[in-house]
């Protein structure tokens, strides 16, 4: 299969297409044809800070595609089915398949495209571990910096469906 590479750290310059074994689920994962990847604040950082003993690496950290391979012991997905996934522990979305444990994967929402999926799962569990979880309360004031943002707009609207009243974010644009 293809996957984009880092060769070395630092620039995209290290980026690289390449052909790389195509992955095989363990017992409990499944395997995403990826068919969008999602691109972060976290991927950057990886690619500056990697060691040279951890490449050539290959990055992406959440993805959305259609199941094509599920392990044994996975009951929950079957081939075929649309879902978005975050890949927190063996990264490698940027790729055009990918394993992971099927406790990091989502069915997708049929009315959502693949490309709006693949932006869900960091964005939507920074936002549900900052504000999810019962931290809200009807009628409890909550402050959300960078609302226009992928964590905060998740965040303002968790805050807003689970009773944060007033809630009050910042929005705007850097003006040096």
């Amino acid at each position: 299969m293809k996957a984009i590479i880092l060769t070395a750290p630092g620039g995209v310059e290290n980026f690289q297409l390449a052909d790389v074994v195509t992955p095989e689920p363990d017992v409990d994962e499944v395997r995403i044809r990826v068919v969008a990847a999602g691109f972060n604040p976290a991927d950057y950082k990886m690619r500056q800070t990697l060691s040279r003993e951890d490449v050539p690496a290959v990055l992406g950290g959440e993805v959305a595609g259609v199941i094509d391979a599920v392990g044994a012991r996975v009951n929950e997905f079957r081939v075929g089915d649309a879902v978005c996934a975050y890949l927190p522990v063996k990264r490698g979305g940027y790729a055009e398949a990918v394993c992971t444990h099927a406790a990091f994967v989502a069915q997708k929402p049929e009315a959502m495209s693949f490309t709006t999926a693949a932006g869900i799962p960091l964005a939507g569990l920074t936002a549900v571990a900052c504000v999810g979880a019962g931290m809200v309360r009807a009628g409890m004031p909550v402050f959300i910096a960078g609302g226009s943002g992928g964590v905060g707009s998740f965040a303002t609207e968790i805050a807003r469906v689970t009773g944060g009243d007033p809630v009050i974010t910042t929005a705007g644009t850097n003006p040096a």
